[in-house]
């Protein structure tokens, strides 16, 4: 237990996926996130909270915590496609009035900060809303695509890279979205084909939580009680990262960039 909190990471894990949520006083889940792993690239297909998290002022802190947890594992590259939506995971818990929403602006500003914080490497930002715009790779053919991905549907052979990027531009699934990478390292291989089944232990795990109430804290806390029926996972103790820490490292410029590659 950190700081009087007792807050701990469950951790499913099934074949390219991870599931990551957040268990409050051994008793009510507050947030959330689905990872997809193609070899060394992670991709953040969505983070959420119930907004049940108590005293509410150390919300922040735990979902920076979280983040700052995926960006330092052993990966080269941490994505995520930025686009706001009220209820990702947690079912029900839109109609919580205490979680709050980002705009697709904030919410891009919002990721790019908290990967900016880290100092492990090099931001960039592809979106409509950014006017200096990049990507982590030089080739095409070394980008990873994940399941429920913009970049999937847009992907051709007969592209350049530059011309594939400025395409996504205009997708409609891609408009108020926002392609955020943290670079650890450069990605200079071909990947393997990456399968993701719908019927693993993360989609499974996923389901039931969409099909739960999270809409106020009687609801969440019966609702955490039968996933955690229902459901094996790793525990641990999520080291938190306080706020003043968060601010102090996106007021420096340096970025600790490492040479060797992790995986």
């Amino acid at each position: 237990m950190e700081n009087g909190l007792n807050i701990k990471l469950l951790d499913i894990c099934s074949e390219n996926e991870k599931l990551l949520l957040v268990l409050q006083d051994d008793q009510i889940l507050v947030c959330g996130c689905i990872l997809q792993i193609n070899s060394d690239v992670v991709y953040i297909e969505a983070l959420d909270t119930t907004g049940l998290c108590t005293p509410r002022n150390i919300q922040k802190m735990i979902i920076n915590s979280l983040i700052h947890y995926i960006c330092n594992l052993d990966i080269a590259i941490i994505s995520v496609f930025s686009l706001p939506r009220k209820e990702i995971i947690f079912g029900g818990s839109e109609h919580n009035s205490l979680k709050g929403f980002y705009t697709p602006k904030k919410l891009e500003e919002f990721w790019k900060d908290r990967f900016s914080s880290t100092r492990l490497g090099k931001v960039h930002v592809y979106s409509n809303f950014t006017k200096n715009k990049s990507f982590p790779y030089k080739k095409l053919e070394h980008i990873r695509l994940f399941d429920d991905d913009p970049k999937r549907k847009t992907m051709s052979d007969d592209l350049d890279i530059s011309t594939f990027f400025q395409t996504l531009l205009h997708r409609a699934d891609f408009i108020k979205g926002s392609l955020i990478y943290l670079e650890k390292q450069e990605v200079t291989t071909t990947p393997e084909e990456c399968v993701f089944d719908e019927s693993s232990v993360v989609r499974r795990a996923l389901n039931l939580l969409r099909q739960s109430d999270f809409s106020d804290k009687q609801n969440g806390i019966e609702s955490t009680k039968q996933f955690l029926n229902s459901f094996y996972c790793e525990s641990k103790e999520l080291e938190l990262i306080k706020i003043d820490e968060v601010k102090k490292a996106e007021e420096e410029i340096l970025f600790l960039v490492p040479k060797n590659k992790l995986i």
